[in-house]
């Protein structure tokens, strides 16, 4: 027989239990219920320790980045139906519609301009026009000063895409009626020109003293000017009493000195005479007589005053009200003006320009609708990729085909193949 080992697992068959005998409790050991926290009064705030923030409760469950945009599925679908609808209508028909408007009343103009007076002359003189005015100008402070004499030059410009901010394109119906435009017989070309007199006057002969002695004196003298222009057998055409110098705002609010600098004149075709401050301007939204700042204008080159006398009529007013004043803007070679010569005939702000003033094509509405179709396709193959895990062909196909459609229409390929299918 062997004595049990002390902690051993068994215990002897038969043996009594003996209850044990509580002992003394060990100085320095707490029970369980007094390490708990002290209950915190009701009066102290209610702060939350650092484990109690940043503790998580494992029973609620965080969505993932893929399941959030699951459940946002059908509103991106939604929006991206309501951004397709305005590339659609792009599609269908365009936004191109001014042009043709624009294009077809500038040409109804012209067809009915053979019943008009062209010219700003009395009627028994349209037949056969003088090659010239005859002009005065009389400077005067209370007392006349000087006179000068000239003579307005009868010219003739034909109207070409620079002269109306635009060029024909192949698409267009109908047909910008331009003067190299030989295919159009709607329009006459007698009619596709514009006939007005004009003046170039040097400034040294109208203001000696402001070439000579360059002083501002001059603008405080209240100088006054008188314009006529006559016709060949001295019956009154027009007449006009301005300041040739002008104090006026610059920019930045700044006043400052400024010269007359351009003349225009737009006359209805009952004959006359005329008071120049009464008539209509020849460019839209650009008034005349033109001043411009003393500073910039002879910096600039600038030494001659132009007086330009038109018809209401004149085909190159016409195009001025057609296009806002955009057609004003451009050179003989069709680039945007600028600097002094910008500042004679334009109205407009600065970057308004686009080189189209009757309006953009209507294929460049339709490209533009069929590139935002296809953007809108390819978004939404990205969203069902994300969600599905599939790649969606169909759309993708979808996509490249509308790509190509709108290089193929913004490029004229498909207005090229429905003129020949036309024919």
């Amino acid at each position: 027989w062997k004595p049990m080992a002390a902690g051993s697992g068994s215990a002897l068959v038969g043996a009594r239990k003996r209850s044990g005998t509580p002992g003394p409790t060990a100085v320095g050991v707490r029970k369980v219920k007094d390490l708990q926290e002290p209950r915190r009064p009701d009066f102290l705030p209610k702060a939350v320790s650092a484990r109690e923030g940043t503790a998580k409760d494992p029973s609620k469950k965080t969505l993932s980045s893929k399941s959030k945009l699951t459940l946002a599925l059908p509103v991106l679908r939604i929006l991206l139906i309501l951004a397709a609808l305005p590339s659609a209508a792009l599609v269908c028909s365009g936004l191109s519609q001014g042009r043709r408007e624009k294009i077809s009343i500038f040409r109804e103009f012209l067809r009915h301009a053979s019943s008009l007076p062209a010219l700003p002359l009395p009627a028994e003189l349209l037949r056969s026009p003088p090659a010239e005015l005859l002009g005065s100008w009389l400077l005067s402070d209370g007392k006349d000063l000087l006179r000068h004499n000239f003579s307005l030059k009868l010219s003739e410009v034909p109207l070409t895409a620079a002269m109306l901010g635009d060029r024909p394109d192949p698409d267009d119906k109908p047909q910008l009626p331009v003067a190299s435009n030989d295919i159009d017989e709607e329009v006459p070309q007698d009619l596709r020109r514009s006939r007005f007199y004009r003046a170039l006057l040097p400034l040294r002969q109208l203001l000696p003293d402001l070439m000579d002695r360059n002083s501002t004196d001059l603008w405080d003298r209240g100088l006054s000017g008188r314009l006529e222009v006559r016709l060949p057998d001295q019956r009154l055409l027009l007449h006009h009493v301005l300041e040739p110098l002008r104090w006026r705002f610059a920019s930045q609010g700044v006043i400052s000195e400024h010269v007359l600098a351009r003349l225009c004149y737009a006359l209805r075709p009952e004959g006359g005479p005329w008071d120049g401050s009464l008539v209509s301007d020849c460019e839209h939204s650009h008034s005349s007589p033109v001043y411009l700042p003393w500073s910039s204008f002879v910096g600039g080159g600038g030494n001659e005053i132009e007086v330009v006398v038109r018809s209401r009529m004149d085909p190159y007013v016409h195009a001025s009200e057609v296009t806002a004043g955009c057609s004003n803007c451009f050179s003989e070679e069709g680039l945007p003006l600028t600097g002094i010569s910008r500042a004679l005939t334009c109205g407009l702000a600065e970057g308004s320009l686009s080189g189209r003033c009757f309006g953009r094509p209507q294929r460049e509405f339709q490209a533009a609708g069929f590139a935002a179709l296809s953007l809108l396709s390819l978004l939404s193959a990205s969203l069902e990729w994300q969600t599905s895990g599939r790649r969606p062909k169909a759309i993708l196909i979808l996509g490249l085909a509308l790509s190509i459609a709108a290089l193929a229409t913004g490029g004229g390929a498909v207005g090229a193949i429905r003129r020949w299918l036309l024919r």
